[in-house]
Parts: structure tokens; sequence; C-alpha cells
């Protein structure tokens, strides 16, 4: 969503945007799952701000952190889905801070 030509919103600019929270169950890829509140910033008030170009499909989502094989991880979400209600950039869980061994600062929430 965001290129080269624009800058990106830093956390504390994301904290001071609309406040979404959601209860949700998660489905980790390690096997295990549980019920969580999460807190943040809905997708689509970026998706407003940011306005990406008519025929963008796909939004791509890089981590600070290094990949398993040293590079960069990232994951790449059809646009489309960061309209519905229950997706976002959640930096609260559970009414704290999201902590490092959950995605901080930010944890993408699609719930599809």
């Amino acid at each position: 969503m965001v290129d080269s030509h624009r800058s990106g919103l830093s956390l504390q600019q994301l904290r001071g945007l609309a406040y979404h929270d959601q209860i949700t169950q998660h489905f980790c890829i390690r096997g295990w799952s549980g019920v969580a509140k999460w807190g943040g910033v809905s997708m689509q008030i970026i998706l407003n701000r940011v306005q990406p170009k008519p025929d963008a499909k796909w939004v791509i989502f890089y981590s600070f952190a290094v990949g398993l094989n040293g590079g960069a991880y990232y994951d790449a979400q059809p646009i489309e889905q960061m309209s519905y209600k229950l997706t976002m950039l959640a930096y609260d869980l559970n009414g704290e801070t999201v902590s490092f061994g959950h995605g901080a600062p930010l944890r993408l929430r699609n719930e599809t």
C-alpha cells in the first residue's frame, strides 16, 4: 500500500487513529489456538487514508525481524480482505501492549 513515493505511518500515528477492538479466536500455524481481545486500528481506516491505486490486488506486510532463511519475513494479503470489518493492525492484546511473543509492535489480524 505504501510505496517509495509516500511515507509510512509511525506506531504513534497509528495509535492516534480511531480505535477498534474485537474478541476473536486465534488459530496459530504451530497448532494451538486461543481466544483474546485484540485492539488497534481497522485496516479500512488505513485504506481510506492511503488510498491504494484502483488496480491494486495485494497488500504486503514486512516484518522487522529476519525470516527463518535470513531474508526479510513478509506476508501478502488480498487487498479486498483489508476492508473486512475484523481485519486490523493490533497493538493491544487483552488490554495491554502486544508483546514480542505475540508480534509486537503490530500484528495483522485478518480473520478470513
